[in-house]
């Protein structure tokens, strides 16, 4: 009786992408369009940007004008930038004097 063998690819330098983000900065623009919602409550209805309403602005526009800044930004620097930059200033010692 032999045994069957399967190859198993292992690349591990893969990048995982959904709509061109990773998933740290994908769960940071659903962040940001919850933050975006909840503040677009507390907008006067009169205010308008290019013509649309402010809240409607906060609320769809902004998360979306998100993506583009992070796919920009964020172009040949290593993966998860941003969840380290964020740790990195959340480890910073004070400054004794």
């Amino acid at each position: 009786m032999s045994l069957d063998l399967t190859p198993v690819h292992r690349n591990l330098h893969t990048k995982v992408t959904f709509l061109g983000l990773e998933f740290e900065d994908l769960i940071l623009v659903l962040a940001l369009a919850a933050l975006m919602n909840l503040l677009a409550h507390f907008v006067s209805g009169n205010a308008h940007v290019f013509g649309i309403p402010l809240n409607v602005f906060m609320e769809f526009i902004v998360p979306a004008l998100a993506v583009p800044f992070l796919i920009l930004f964020k172009y040949g620097r290593p993966r998860a930038i941003s969840r380290i930059s964020s740790a990195r200033s959340s480890l910073r010692k004070p400054v004794r004097t």
